[in-house]
């Protein structure tokens, strides 16, 4: 899975020359110390977005095979855009949605389902137009992570 997931992010950074520069879409890579994901979203203005992601979670060895972890959600993400002197322009964000995350036990042979509001928030910097650079908390259910992301904009 992680293999799909670089070559769905060099794909987009190839491809984002090409693209209008004024689009609305993006998409990124987020990691964190359990799990990498990908994302994508639209811009609806300066201040609002819409984001789809997908999380694969590191597998948990067990002496009757490996769990297998997933997560696939959406959420809208609000953009505060901060301005000081002297310091590079940055935005808070803050994030409310909802996530589906699947766990595949072979102990059981079955797969298992959970759905969560999930919540979030933290920062944003822009190196130029079309790069980004995350650093942010998610909290879904009863777990919460920390996370980096890169995202870039078409």
């Amino acid at each position: 899975m992680k293999k799909l997931i670089v070559a769905v992010l060099l794909s987009a950074v190839c491809v984002a020359p090409a693209l209008a520069e004024d689009s609305p879409f993006y998409v990124g890579a987020q990691a964190s110390d359990g799990y990498v994901g990908v994302l994508g979203g639209y811009q609806i203005d300066k201040m609002f977005s819409v984001e789809v992601n997908y999380y694969d979670f590191d597998s948990i060895a067990t002496p009757f095979g490996s769990t297998d972890i997933s997560s696939i959600g959406v959420a809208g993400v609000a953009m505060f855009p901060m301005s000081f002197d002297k310091v590079p322009p940055f935005a808070f964000f803050a994030k409310l949605g909802v996530e589906r995350t699947s766990t595949k036990t072979p102990y059981w042979g079955r797969k298992v389902t959970d759905t969560n509001l999930t919540a979030g928030g933290g920062a944003q910097y822009s190196f130029n137009k079309n790069f980004s650079a995350r650093v942010g908390v998610d909290v879904a259910g009863e777990a919460d992570s920390l996370y980096i992301a890169g995202i870039f904009k078409f």
